[in-house]
């Protein structure tokens, strides 16, 4: 479920501790999860690299192979996910002003010039609102 602990009902919360109880795999990857997302959430920063260090070792060890997976991908950008949690800086806002320029440019069937297609993000995502002709 990819509901987080923090926002499940009560008959959802009792259906996820049958089935983490019931089957050890499953059990394993939703609490894996859970500190995960933890860790992302921390007030203590200056902890993020100890719990990290802990969740991958948890993962790698865990034998399921997406985690173990995730777990070597981790290590390998340790310290920038750790600069993150610290300085609470992420790329979120600059992904989503490039996915909205591609819904721009796809709604656009493409642009004659790429002076058409700036104008078309200016006019979108830069925070004008020129009075139509139409307007009075």
């Amino acid at each position: 479920m990819r509901t987080g602990a923090e926002r499940l009902n009560p008959t959802r919360h009792t259906l996820i501790e049958v089935i983490t109880t019931q089957n050890h795999d499953i059990g394993t990857a939703w609490r894996l999860k859970e500190q995960l997302r933890q860790l992302f959430r921390t007030t203590y920063p200056a902890r993020a690299p100890r719990h990290l260090r802990r969740w991958i070792y948890r993962a790698r060890h865990s034998g399921i192979p997406p985690f173990q997976h995730l777990a070597r991908r981790l290590e390998h950008h340790f310290d920038g996910i750790i600069n993150t949690i610290k300085l609470g800086i992420t790329n979120a806002l600059i992904e989503g002003i490039n996915a909205k320029i591609r819904l721009i440019n796809a709604r656009g069937y493409g642009h004659h010039s790429a002076k058409a297609l700036t104008s078309m993000i200016y006019l979108t995502l830069g925070g004008l609102h020129p009075k139509l002709p139409t307007q009075t």
